[in-house]
């Protein structure tokens, strides 16, 4: 499914990946439900030539409204980090 996606999407331009980031509490309940998530999407992501940056397993820099949603300050910290990522990438 997320490969149909991806070949779906570099019809119309460059595809990047991204897994943002969590707090350790809900990386612990979500690999419970799928252990091996970071590296499925590695792996759909190499297959298919598509860049794929995970910053799940950051999740402690920064502070969180409910373990899951950034604060203010981090969603601007993480904001520099990715917009960091894209121009490199989309150069």
């Amino acid at each position: 499914m997320a490969g149909e996606k991806i070949v779906f999407l570099q019809k119309h331009g460059k595809v990047m990946m991204v897994r943002l980031p969590q707090s350790s509490k809900i990386r612990e309940i979500e690999q419970g439900y799928m252990p091996n998530f970071s590296n499925t999407i590695k792996t759909v992501s190499e297959k298919h030539g598509v860049k794929f940056i995970d910053y799940s397993y950051a999740g402690d820099e920064y502070n969180y409204v409910d373990g899951n949603h950034l604060q203010k300050d981090s969603g601007k910290e993480l904001t520099k980090k990715l917009d960091d990522s894209l121009k490199k990438y989309f150069k």
